[in-house]
């Protein structure tokens, strides 16, 4: 990952320069290359203030934060930027493994046609065709894949005639 540093108002001294890089080089374990990233420290008489801005295949992400001294300051920012890749890196993942995660048996609509099989093919469609299909009767239930997110629902029918829409996964 590249790293721009620019230090307004003070001179950035080499301790400081190395802490950063090593302090920021831990964020390239959370970030697809290539990436760069941008730390403006700005330095004042009792406070030091720390901005970054990442740019990476996943997006950008940005933090700031300030501390009384230097050090703190970028280690401050640096956790919230980290936690803002750690974030969109899960969701990204868990988004990736949901179209690979097999149903378990117990929510799938019916039983397999082999015993062996634990897998049911969940039908993929919008809410309102999911509404359409709904069996009748007071406990009906379907589970499908939603068309537009791909994630997975369960449609249920409540007992005064309503239906309610939950997503497993």
């Amino acid at each position: 990952m590249r790293l721009r540093t620019t230090c307004r108002h003070g001179r950035l001294t080499e301790g400081l320069r190395r802490f950063s890089e090593e302090r920021l080089g831990r964020l390239s374990r959370f970030v697809d290359e290539p990436a760069s990233a941008h730390l403006i420290l700005v330095a004042g008489r009792t406070r030091h203030e720390a901005e970054l801005v990442v740019r990476s295949p996943l997006g950008h992400f940005s933090g700031a934060g300030a501390a009384r001294e230097a050090r703190a300051a970028i280690g401050l920012v640096a956790e919230r930027v980290e936690k803002q890749l750690r974030r969109e890196r899960r969701r990204r993942t868990d988004g990736r493994r949901l179209t690979t995660r097999p149903v378990p048996r117990r929510l799938a609509p019916e039983a397999p046609a082999e015993p062996h099989a634990e897998v049911e093919t969940v039908a993929t469609l919008a809410h309102a065709e999911a509404r359409a299909q709904l069996p009748p009767g007071p406990q009906a239930h379907l589970l499908y894949r939603e068309r537009r997110t791909g994630a997975l629902h369960i449609l249920r029918r409540l007992p005064g005639g309503g239906t309610r829409v939950n997503r497993i996964a």
